[in-house]
């Protein structure tokens, strides 16, 4: 039995993810229905970090990576990314 589920969403993000869904040809609903079942299937909501990073963060990032000192710049309770690996590994 379908019921109807009537919610307000941001008219910005409505429209987006209708184009989006057309795009991908997978109707709204089916999407929303697809996160409705995972939510009361994992009693929770798991967010997916599989996204794109915007240019300047992106370069951001490269230019730490990068530096010869990064491996050795950790803030906490590791001193060094050695450190943090093997307190990792012993759990």
């Amino acid at each position: 039995m379908k019921t109807a589920l009537n919610l307000k969403v941001d008219k910005i993000i409505k429209d987006q993810a209708k184009d989006l869904a057309k795009m991908i040809g997978i109707p709204l609903s089916t999407i929303m229905n697809g996160f409705l079942a995972q939510f009361v299937r994992d009693q929770g909501i798991a967010f997916n970090a599989s996204y794109t990073l915007r240019p300047e963060v992106a370069k951001e990032l490269d230019e730490i990576l990068a530096d010869p000192d990064y491996e050795n710049s950790f803030v906490g309770p590791f001193s060094t990314r050695k450190e943090l690996e093997e307190y990792v590994e012993s759990l």
